[in-house]
Order: structure tokens, then sequence, then C-alpha cells
């Protein structure tokens, strides 16, 4: 591929903008680091572009760079320095992500699932993708992308009635 025009950056940015934003916020529980790191994602977009195959649609490869960029970004020493865990009212504030009352508990659970889990669970409940695009995704099996699931599940659950929340997550696991 071509050099990317900055046509195509902005056409690619207001397309994807708000999906990378949203997956960078839910991912970093932090509407400033989601922010920087969606400046960073198109960054990287441009920079790359020549390097983009079409193996994948375009927005499943930049929700790969948006993942890789936010990994990064928790391992990073101001990050950990400056973070603090994700508060229901910042989820309440954000305009962006809209959730019923009930859906935000789970999903602030969701937030405190290690990465392993946490990905897996984004990108099958909140971006749609199936077990299989999951896989190709996060570099994984398909056998490695369930077990991923089920246990994420089953510690979603357990966090959740250790809390005494009464929310049933096998049956609305289909839509987190």
């Amino acid at each position: 591929m071509e050099r990317m025009e900055q046509s195509q950056l902005e056409e690619l940015i207001d397309r994807y903008g708000n999906d990378v934003l949203r997956y960078a916020y839910l991912y970093l529980g932090d509407r400033g680091w989601a922010e920087d790191a969606s400046q960073q994602v198109f960054l990287k977009v441009y920079q790359n572009w020549a390097k983009y195959r079409g193996d994948a649609s375009p927005r499943t490869w930049i929700l790969r760079i948006t993942i890789n960029t936010c990994k990064n970004i928790l391992g990073s020493r101001a990050y950990r320095r400056g973070q603090a865990e994700c508060s229901l009212d910042a989820l309440q504030s954000q305009p962006a992500v809209e959730f019923e009352r009930e859906k935000l508990e789970i999903w602030q659970e969701v937030l405190r699932l290690s990465a392993l889990y946490r990905d897996v669970v984004l990108l099958k409940y909140y971006n749609g993708y199936n077990n299989s695009e999951i896989a190709g995704l996060l570099g994984l099996k398909e056998p490695a992308v369930r077990t991923r699931l089920s246990r994420a599940m089953a510690q979603l659950r357990e966090n959740m009635e250790g809390r005494g929340a009464s929310y049933d997550t096998q049956a609305e696991g289909q839509s987190l």
C-alpha cells in the first residue's frame, strides 16, 4: 500500500474514532488516558498504513492497534503512578457510554478483571466479535478464547455474588 493521504486518515477517524475512544475508555478507565490512547492509535495508523495488508477489515486492524496501545499505556510508569481505579461516578459521567444502571455494575466489575479476561469480554460483548475473530485479534486459538470467556464469566459471577448483587451474569451474558 502507499502512503496514507490526510483525507484517508480523516475518514478513518470519522468512521472509527468513537469506537476507539470508547474501547480505550473501557480498557483504561479514564477519559484523559483514553483520549491520549486514541491519538496514539491514529498516529500509529498513519505511520503504519503502508504495512496494512488488508488481511482484516480496517476496523479490526485499528482495534488491534487500540488493544496494543492500551496494554502499553497500562504498563507505563506514568499510568501506574497517576491512575486511580475507575469509579462508578466516572463511568456515569461519560456521555459517550450509555449504560443501564444494573449493567453498569457488571461493567465496573469487567474493568476490574485482569487484562487476560477483560480483553476477551470487551471484544465479545462490547464489540460483538465472535470467538474466531477474537482469537485472530489476540493471537490465540479458539479454545483458549472460550476458556478465558468461561473463566471471566465465572469470576464476574463470583464477584457480583460476593458484593450481594443478584444480577445473573449467566442469563445476561449475551447482552453485557
